[in-house]
């Protein structure tokens, strides 16, 4: 691969992170436990750097030291500090996205520094007033680097870092009860929070336990049960059990539902298998959770917990229902309480509380004594009546939506138990022998669980069929001799008569991942599934086998007790059980196996055939796209491939030549339109493994064949758009040119022949490594290596690196194809105008030739500054070295690679610009979308991107977890080590495509992109848009580049094309993202702190201080720029909301942008309240709806102001009422009697809402002072321009009369009940609560005449507007309380007379006590 790249002084910053490492490629994200056996005695660190160099040794170049590595954190890390101190969130997050590129490579971090970055992104993660999205990368960023995932080795313990809780309650608490006046329900915080609490809360003082308990459990009530309990297994660390365990059980037997049977579910796995010790490094003194009766379980909880996991499972009971009604409970609750969401397996969380409490704990059953358990283990014995009382639901007949269920729980229950087997195996096992498995519990659990799982493996359901394979995988590793006889007595029933189908597949892939026989008979074309499944099974045997003849030669290997080779992984399958497969010897089992080897030349014969009778019968290419059939025919070709990779790389030198042989007789003898491209995967397959000998065979004919075929006319025809391929070009196609489908495919033969010369890629993917395969006593006994397992430092992998010769190859296919392509394009450029059809072919042609040609080093002409920030903070990418070929600026080959690329560059912006001049017709199309696509090869035809990237990572995933038991497993095949290295390589080179600097050339094409994104035409406006947005996600600032213009195309008078266009790129979700700025000016010691205690971590120039100084200047000016840019947004939006001539539906849209633009930090313009005010009187509802809204908030965060005492308790909002006073509750029972007594309203306190007292009392109550003559509430002196606008707009005898005028109108919405609104009782609530007494007398009198009216709309516009002045009253001075209930009273006799049944439904919620009685009965103390 050819690299072009320079570490340069100025790299541009973007707005937003560009394209971010994968989520799955995480610091863990393609591990395996590979740390060298022999480094059990070193220290942690010494473990990392060991694990490091598994990876460093699997690449083929060299790679950057320790020490370099850590001056690149330094530097990363530097940047943070500058950033996060500056409280530019925006500018930290680009350097968040280099400190998780800095993750990706693997290198370690010591644990002083890893613990106070984490206490950094934790305080981070509790700032008040960011935005969510900015939350959720710190918490992502917090989660990366404590790495706590299940089943692997936590990098910190809670030794190493200590985290304070309470502030994070204190965030909490916010977004847990938000105030409903204000709420934003786009903003769900809550979830967030609740992630970090779990991920910290390992490292929360276990001495505050206790403190924690009496925060949460005073809160908890029957309407807040839903929102407390999944906090407090949020927050509860895992030790000290015994303090919170007996709690959380009494709440869990006294709720039905199903949020808290997750959740504590969830809690008792995970204390299940951290205490399976019965000790805990992170408990310290007292700390340790003891043994109980089942495990760590009273026998009590111990039958809640298997009542209720066995509840979960939702298995109905008689003829219909479930056996709980927990869900539907839920739905019931509280709805803000169902805002909070977690994505729990209950099943695997009911596994691990199982497993890990099994031990011999009790009297052990037998024949004799009937009275014990199930191999004298409790937990095991539950389990036996577990799957005893469910064992019929797992029969196929009996499917149902409980069918994934018990099946899922099946697989967890063993994967769960293997795991916990392996872990007893260890070393390092700290679990006390007396406590571990025994034999006897593995054999019985095996029993258990066989029949259900052979059950359940002919599931019509795949998912299901899934589960119990895997389960069946893991039992036959547990105890082969009890489950492979059944296992195979079925296997031959399903393959050999095919009564249903889905028995022939579900047998398929169980041998996949339990035997080793071959088929090859169910390659079919009529069963696409049949066919894939067969395809898997075989790549899982042939991948760990070689196919060779073993007849043919003489065993080296003694079969003698002596014998040094032992087969791994050998098991004496059958012994010992009732069946008919015989039991053989070792001796007489491998003998059996060489004599079979003698069928694998028929065998391979006869798949190879199959397949090409299926190539036969694939339909004729068809569709928008010319694919083969549909979906199915495109998967079943897909699998075949991957197949045949397997199976022509393990072949051996004869079988080679034999497939060999016959693929070249059948390509000789036969052209198939419809498998052309098939066939063609096919010699790929070959070629692969042995190119020379492929090619020296294959390629004489072939160029014999196109020379042929081309001299009698074949590809002739010229076209520039995908089409069906001519009868005539089938020769031609077979053998591999005017016609689109001719030339393309030669451009992807040039592709791919610059990808082979120039890239690094791991080239032998066998099962062994090379020197094994090539040895003579291998392939005399290779049987004995079949399912061979590797470490990773044992594994040698073979690179491609090109060399000095290809390098030389590629510049001259450059010289003989690239250049006379760009020379022609460059002279039609010059006729344009003058195209025809033949100019255009030429150009379609020419511009498919394009070849990739890789970046070189610019600099940046437009970094799109302003001046609030600064070049110095802009983030760089990561400079890995990634094995590039070219990487010397002096060298002549560089140079002239380089020149090429500019000159591709150049030529592809004006091409875009001179067909964008010409596009009369959509004759020019073709032409467009092929100049489209080779700025989109030039621009990011670099490195790696992020899908290819995906990919890999996926199929390592896929093959890693195909061949692991257990998570901790360290070997696995050779393959497996051979696509992590492969991965680990790309991750190198991904590092490249980050973060990419702009050049004068990338700007026009940048430019010409946004134009062909803005084009009439559909077809180049999409493919462009797309193009764009991908460019944008790795090049720096692009999109700030490009607003400009976007906004421009959106201007009065442009082309409506133009305009969607446009929209259609402002709707980009990274564009959108990319317009958004932010300024912050609040204090936050808890980052302050974090920062200095980070700065000891690292030398003394960790911070550039002259840096840091002009950072600060900046925000000062950053601070300053955001509130004009406030003001002036809303003026101008503010302006068109109010001209006359202004379209209604513009004032909505314009009232909707200043409802999202309110501040609770900063006072609203008069201008804007006046705004909302009339438009409260508007005649369209959802303007209406809209502008009440907007008062509602507006006078709600006036209020807010007015009552805190700081900008921090504005945010967090701890505002707190001047009339509030905190009653002591020293006596509840004394408390509650006192609601008993007179009411007086001088000389007392009221208290309106008791939120706690369900189970524990808070120590203080919030209540209210009465208020006497005057009112006892001043609002902020900045406020009173908008509250003498509000006066005023009252103040008129219209206003009240209009608004109710229009809340009478009959409801568009046909039948139903009427119901009061609720945003109408607040409008109305927040107005009196504010103005009191002021236009108060209006407002009764337009009501009062309403309650004698009929019309029951009339009657529920004066219901909701009593409504809210009683709701709002309540502070009120004595004297106008008094004078509103004066008024009040008599005129409820009035409202009861006028009750029907048509108005009932409202006068009800009028009456109902939370909205009425509740505002005048109160308890003086």
């Amino acid at each position: 691969m050819a690299h072009f790249h320079s570490t340069s002084e100025l790299i541009e910053l973007t707005v937003t992170p560009l394209q971010t490492p994968d989520p799955s490629m995480e610091d863990d994200g393609f591990s395996i436990t590979d740390t060298p056996i022999e480094s059990v005695s070193l220290s942690d660190y010494e473990k990392q750097l060991a694990s490091l160099q598994t990876y460093l040794d699997s690449v083929p170049y060299a790679t950057e030291s320790v020490d370099e590595m850590h001056r690149k954190l330094e530097e990363i890390v530097g940047k943070i500090y500058i950033a996060a101190k500056t409280q530019n969130w925006l500018v930290l997050s680009t350097w968040d996205g280099l400190l998780q590129c800095w993750l990706l490579m693997r290198y370690p971090m010591p644990k002083s520094t890893r613990a106070k970055l984490v206490r950094l992104y934790y305080e981070l993660s509790l700032i008040p007033g960011v935005e969510p999205r900015v939350i959720r990368s710190w918490t992502d960023m917090l989660s990366r680097l404590l790495a706590n995932k299940p089943g692997s080795k936590r990098k910190l313990e809670s030794t190493d870092l200590e985290l304070p809780w309470k502030p994070l309650w204190r965030a909490l608490t916010k977004e847990l009860w938000p105030k409903k006046r204000i709420q934003d329900v786009n903003r769900n915080v809550v979830n967030i929070l609740l992630y970090v609490a779990e991920q910290c809360k390992r490292y929360f003082p276990a001495r505050e336990i206790l403190e924690m308990l009496d925060t949460f459990l005073p809160l908890l009530t029957e309407d807040t049960v839903l929102s407390v309990v999944p906090v407090m297994t949020s927050f509860l660390p895992p030790t000290h059990m015994h303090l919170y365990i007996p709690a959380l059980f009494k709440i869990w037997e006294a709720f039905n539902s199903s949020v808290i049977d997750d959740r504590i579910l969830e809690l008792a796995g995970l204390l299940s298998e951290e205490h399976i010790s019965g000790n805990s490094i992170d408990a310290g003194d007292k700390g340790d959770t003891q043994w109980k009766d089942v495990g760590i379980w009273t026998h009590a909880e111990w039958q809640v917990l298997i009542g209720k996991g066995l509840n979960s499972m939702n298995i109905p009971v008689g003829t219909q229902g479930a056996s709980t009604t927990a869900g539907h409970a839920d739905t019931l609750s509280d709805k803000d309480s169902l805002r909070i969401k977690k994505n729990i397996n209950r099943f695997s969380a009911f596994a691990k509380v199982i497993v890990y409490s099994m031990a011999v704990d009790g009297e052990i059953r037998s024949d004799v004594n009937q009275k014990g358990y199930v191999a004298g283990s409790r937990a095991l014995d539950s389990l036996d009546r577990v799957i005893t009382s469910t064992e019929s639901f797992f029969h196929p007949s009996n499917t149902g939506q409980w069918t994934s269920t018990l099946t899922a729980f099946l697989n967890r229950l063993a994967a769960e138990f293997i795991k916990r087997v392996k872990e007893e195996q260890q070393e390092l096992c700290r679990t006390p022998v007396t406590r571990r498995l025994t034999p006897a519990i593995r054999k019985s659990f095996v029993a258990i669980l066989r029949t259900p799982a052979l059950l359940a493996m002919f599931s019509k359901d795949r998912t299901s069929a899934s589960y119990a394979q895997s389960s069946l995988r893991v039992m036959a590793i547990l105890e082969p001799g009890m489950v492979m006889p059944e296992l195979l007595e079925r296997a031959y029933g399903g393959l050999e008569i095919v009564n249903e189908t889905h028995r022939t597949t579900a047998v398929l892939n169980m041998l996949a991942g339990v035997a080793l026989p071959l088929v090859s008979e169910s390659i079919d074309l009529n069963d696409p599934s049949k066919t894939m499944c067969t395809t898997m099974f075989i790549v899982s045997v042939v991948q760990h086998i070689k196919l060779g003849d073993l007849t043919r030669f003489p065993s080296g290997i003694s079969y003698s007790h002596d014998t040094d080779v032992i087969m791994e992984n050998e098991y004496d399958i059958g012994q010992g059980v009732d069946t008919a497969i015989p039991a053989l010897s070792q001796e007489e089992t491998r003998s059996l196996v060489r004599d079979t080897t003698a069928s694998f030349a028929d065998w391979v014969t006869s798949l190879v055939r199959r397949i090409l009778a299926l190539y036969e019968n694939l339909p004729e290419e068809g569709g928008r796209r010319n694919t083969t059939g549909g979906k199915q025919e495109e998967g079943v070709l897909k699998s075949i491939k991957a197949m045949m990779d397997v199976v022509c790389l393990h072949l051996s030198d004869e079988l080679f030549d034999l497939v060999l042989n016959l693929l070249y007789d059948y390509a000789t003898t036969n052209a198939k339109s419809n498998a052309v491209a098939a066939f063609g995967q096919l010699i790929a397959c070959m070629a692969r493994v042995k190119p020379d000998k492929t090619m020296s065979k294959f390629l004489p004919h072939c160029i014999l064949q196109i020379e042929e075929e081309i001299k009698h006319g074949a590809s002739s025809v010229r076209t520039t758009s995908s089409h069906a391929a001519l009868p005539s070009d089938t020769t031609l196609h077979w053998n591999k040119t005017k016609s689109e489908r001719g030339y393309t495919s030669t451009g992807r033969l040039i592709m791919r022949t610059l990808h082979t010369l120039a890239e690094t890629y791991p080239t032998n993917s066998r099962f062994v490594n090379a020197d094994v395969w090539d040895d003579p006593v291998f392939n005399k006994d290779h049987n004995i290596h079949w399912g061979r397992l590797y470490n990773p430092e044992d594994v040698v992998i073979e690179w491609h690196v090109p060399n000095d010769d290809e390098v030389a190859f590629v510049l001259e296919i450059l010289d003989h194809v690239f250049l006379p392509a760009i020379d022609k394009v460059e002279n039609l450029l010059k006729t344009t105008s003058r195209w025809d059809n033949v100019d255009r072919n030429d150009f379609c042609r020419q511009v498919a030739m394009f070849s990739y040609v890789y970046e070189q080093p610019k600099e940046t002409v437009n970094p799109c500054l302003n001046d609030t920030e600064l070049a110095e903070m802009i983030a760089v990418p990561l400079d890995m070295k990634a094995g590039f070929t070219l990487t010397d600026a002096s060298d002549p080959r560089y140079q002239k690679a380089a020149a090429y690329r500019l000159r591709y560059g150049d030529v592809c912006q004006r091409a875009a610009f001179a067909l964008r001049q010409k596009i009369g017709s959509e004759d020019h199309i073709d032409a467009v979308t092929g100049v489209a696509r080779a700025i989109d090869t030039f621009m990011l035809g670099y490195g790696l991107n992020r899908s290819d990237l995906d990919s890999l990572v996926k199929n390592y995933d896929q093959a890693r977890d195909a061949n692991r038991f257990w998570n901790k497993q360290r070997e696995n095949s050779r393959l497996v080590f051979l696509k992590r290295a492969q991965v680990y390589h790309s991750g190198r080179v991904y590092m490249h495509s980050l973060y990419r600097r702009r050049s004068a050339l990338d700007d026009k094409l940048l430019e010409e992109l946004v134009e062909l994104s803005l084009s009439p035409y559909t077809r180049v406006r999409r493919l462009a848009q797309h193009v764009l947005d991908n460019v944008c996600g790795y090049y720096v600032r692009s999109t700030r580049f490009i607003l400009p213009s976007i906004f421009d195309a959106l201007g009065k008078g442009s082309d409506p094309d133009r305009m969607k266009g446009a929209l259609y790129v402002l709707w980009n979700k990274g564009t959108e993202e990319a317009v958004h700025t932010d300024a912050y000016s609040l204090a936050t010691p808890g980052v302050e702190a974090a920062l200095e205690d980070l700065i000891a971590e690292f030398s003394s120039n960790l911070v550039d201080q002259q840096l840091l100084k002009a950072a600060v200047d900046k925000t000062l000016i950053r601070v300053s720029r955001r509130g004009e840019i406030y003001d002036n947004t809303v003026s101008s939006i503010l302006a068109v909301a109010t001209q006359s001539t202004t379209h209604w539906r513009y004032v909505e849209m314009a009232a909707r942008f200043l409802l999202l633009l309110l501040r609770r930090d900063a006072v609203t313009p008069p201008e804007v309240v006046k705004f909302f005010m009339e438009q409260c009187l508007s005649p369209q509802p959802p303007i209406r709806h809209i502008a009440q809204r907007a008062m509602i908030k507006v006078l709600t965060f006036m209020k807010l102001r007015s009552y805190s005492m700081s900008r921090e308790a504005l945010w967090l909002d701890e505002w707190r009422n001047p009339l509030a006073q905190d009653v002591e509750i020293t006596n509840p029972e004394n408390f509650m009697l006192g609601f008993d007594e007179s009411l007086e309203f001088t000389g007392g306190l009221y208290v309106d809402k008791i939120r706690t007292g369900f189970l524990a009392w808070t120590s203080v109550i919030k209540a209210y002072r009465a208020v006497e003559d005057s009112s006892g509430i001043q609002f902020e002196p900045e406020s009173q321009p908008c509250l003498t606008v509000i006066r005023s707009i009252i103040s008129n005898p219209d206003y009240y009369s209009k608004l109710l005028l229009l809340w009478s109108q009959e409801s568009g919405k046909s039948g139903g009940t009427i119901e009061l609104r609720k945003e109408n009782i607040l409008f109305i609530k927040s107005l009196v609560k504010v103005l009191e007494q002021d236009g108060l007398e209006n407002l009764l009198v337009n009501i009062d005449s309403s309650f004698n009216d009929s019309d029951k709309f009339k009657q529920r516009a004066s219901a909701e507007v009593l409504s809210g002045i009683l709701r709002g009253s309540k502070h009120w001075p004595k004297t106008l309380l008094n004078n509103l209930w004066t008024w009040t009273m008599p005129r409820l006799d009035r409202i009861f007379g006028q009750i029907k049944p048509d108005t009932i439904t409202f006068w009800e919620t009028f009456f109902y006590v939370k909205y009425f009685f509740s505002l005048f009965l109160g308890s003086a103390l």
